[in-house]
């Protein structure tokens, strides 16, 4: 499929197909919006598993992984406030709801 071309030209740079690859990001789950189980989760908290979902595949990466296969991941309450740039207490309760209503990065459950 072909974009329309454009009629004017916008007074910023605009992206170019080989952009993306040098941008950092994460990769936020699309179940979190799609699967009724986590419509009512606020959107603080399914940014915050995302936050945890990129630790955990670092760590997996980076060989924490224990002989039953478990995945280990160091993030402090602090380290996540300050990374999605809120208040720490705020981040206590992102945290507190997202391991109660979120399955564990990696889990096989159908999406």
């Amino acid at each position: 499929m072909k974009a329309a071309p454009m009629t004017q030209k916008p007074s910023f740079p605009l992206m170019k197909q080989g952009d993306v690859q040098n941008i950092y990001h994460l990769q936020m789950p699309r179940w979190l919006f799609t699967d009724t189980k986590y419509m009512e989760l606020a959107l603080e908290t399914k940014v915050a598993y995302t936050f945890l979902l990129n630790r955990f595949q670092l760590s997996r990466l980076n060989g924490w992984v224990n002989e039953d296969g478990a995945v280990f991941i160091i993030y402090t309450r602090r380290s996540l406030a300050e990374e999605m740039q809120v208040r720490y207490p705020y981040s206590r309760r992102i945290s507190s709801v997202s391991s109660s209503s979120v399955p564990a990065a990696g889990s096989t459950t159908s999406r």
